[in-house]
């Protein structure tokens, strides 16, 4: 599997994973509808699944602007000049007529009548009417893919349509815990290569596709079993491999002695850290919340809720990739991980955050104090003092 597709799976349900049980799904004949916080790597499970099944997919993001002629079509004028009126597919039309996926991005930012505009592409009668009189019909392996956070559509809207909604088989993809987030951003960054992560309990798994029927492996001991049969099996000419988190890991860092990758992944499992505890103060709920964070909100008088913008994997590798380059440069080691967590803190406080009171103090504030909180135990780690002081 290539970086763009790498995928961690982590949410595992009798016996299959996410990823596994989408496979399923579409040689089902089922369109996919991936529910998850912003962050949860929703958008790479469609980057995998779309590798597994060799199909491409055109997508789009939605916003509660777009109209129907993105997705279903449009009339042109002729190339000519004339006075003939041609018609162009749309995002939806288009993979119907290509036998591909659609990957709607965000659709519960998309309109009621529009959600509703897609019923016949997605039950038994596979077909679209454009404005123009043509019925365009779907096929084989044309799908639907939506993606969407709950609780984001626009005010005074459901986030999905009923009607619509039911014409999809829901897939949850939740956020990863900080020590995956920690390995997956090790991927993303460049910084480490994909057998780096692999440690006692993160599962290495293969899936492939024959003849219409999903097949699915792990790598246990050495030895190569069967899912969910466990009984001993061969990989296949092609396969797809990828990786599965268990809940049954322990505290550990990568599977190389290189100190210069492990020292980059006790700075990630630093920068994961500091973006939990910003997903934690940004919940509207104090429940869940670590004593930690508790102990900041309550000496800023907040309960809960503080505005910010949401860290994910991707700002976090942004910040270690920060870290990682000025290593290479021969910038004080020490001074490091002050650098790339100012980096981490801009991107949560961009906008009109940062001095913005809670209290008595600023936003910015508040996250020095979480920063304070995500400094990890290991002597390495313990080299890159956290100071945010003004200078």
């Amino acid at each position: 599997m290539n970086q763009k597709s790498f995928y961690i799976a982590t949410n595992e349900v009798h016996g299959l994973d996410e990823l596994q049980r989408g496979v399923v799904h579409y040689l089902n004949g089922d369109h996919l509808a991936l529910e998850g916080p912003v962050g949860s790597g929703k958008n790479q499970y469609v980057y995998a699944l779309a590798e597994i099944l060799e199909r491409e997919f055109i997508d789009i993001t939605c916003s509660d602007e777009m109209t129907e002629s993105v997705l279903v079509g449009y009339p042109v004028l002729a190339a000519n000049g004339g006075t003939h009126t041609g018609y162009v597919n749309g995002i939806i039309t288009n993979a119907m007529d290509y036998d591909n996926l659609s990957f709607l991005d965000e659709a519960n930012q998309l309109s009621h009548d529009l959600q509703k505009r897609q019923n016949s592409a997605l039950d038994e009668r596979r077909y679209l009417m454009r404005r123009d009189g043509k019925k365009v019909e779907g096929k084989e392996n044309f799908r639907i893919i939506i993606a969407y956070n709950p609780g984001t559509a626009p005010r005074n809207r459901h986030d999905l349509d009923e009607s619509f909604s039911d014409r999809f088989k829901h897939i949850y993809v939740p956020y990863p815990v900080v020590d995956a987030v920690a390995r997956i951003c090790m991927i993303r960054s460049g910084i480490a290569e994909m057998d780096d992560i692999f440690v006692e309990g993160i599962e290495k798994r293969y899936v492939w596709v024959n003849d219409g029927r999903p097949y699915f492996a792990v790598s246990k001991n050495g030895d190569l079993l069967s899912l969910p049969g466990k009984t001993p099996t061969e990989l296949p000419e092609r396969y797809i491999e990828y990786y599965f988190y268990t809940d049954k890991i322990k505290q550990q860092g990568l599977s190389t002695d290189d100190p210069d990758k492990n020292m980059m992944f006790n700075l990630a499992l630093s920068f994961s850290r500091f973006a939990e505890r910003v997903r934690e103060v940004s919940t509207k709920s104090s429940s869940g919340v670590s004593p930690e964070v508790k102990r900041i909100l309550e000496n800023v008088g907040a309960l809960a809720g503080i505005e910010l913008n949401t860290p994910t994997p991707r700002t976090v590798s942004r910040a270690l990739a920060y870290a990682d380059s000025l290593y290479k440069i021969g910038y004080d080691p020490k001074n490091i991980e002050q650098a790339a967590m100012e980096c981490l803190t801009e991107d949560v406080l961009a906008g009109v955050y940062r001095h913005q009171l809670i209290g008595q103090k600023t936003k910015y504030d508040v996250l020095k104090e979480l920063a304070k909180t995500t400094v990890i135990g290991d002597k390495q780690a313990q080299e890159f003092a956290i100071d945010f002081e003004r200078k």
